[in-house]
């Protein structure tokens, strides 16, 4: 297998006027996420929070979402430590919602 010359192409619908996800640095090892609206996580509770995209990624695959390093920082983080989008959660209203947990006391 060439790595070098393979890719895979995972369709992005916006569902909201919402940046689509990119590289924000020439070494950035991920794209950037971002949410769609404002939440407030209250200390020790969880929150689904949108990221107004639906994503078509191609079966074998899947997309995984994790924190940045900035987000302990903020007292959040994943909730499950890895969000997995599989190559089936895909339908109209399969939006992409990332459960964080605020663990602050």
């Amino acid at each position: 297998m060439d790595l070098q010359n393979d890719s895979i192409t995972v369709g992005v619908r916006a569902l909201a006027d919402v940046p689509l996800p990119a590289y924000q640095t020439p070494g950035a090892a991920a794209m950037d996420l971002s949410a769609a609206a404002d939440v407030e996580i209250a200390p020790g509770q969880l929150a689904l929070v949108p990221t107004g995209l639906v994503f078509a990624v191609p079966p074998g695959h899947f997309l995984a979402i994790v924190a940045r390093s900035s987000l302990p920082k903020r007292g959040l983080i994943v909730a499950n430590g890895l969000g997995v989008l599989d190559s089936d959660y895909r339908g109209p209203g399969d939006e992409a919602k990332v459960l964080v947990l605020n663990y602050t006391a």
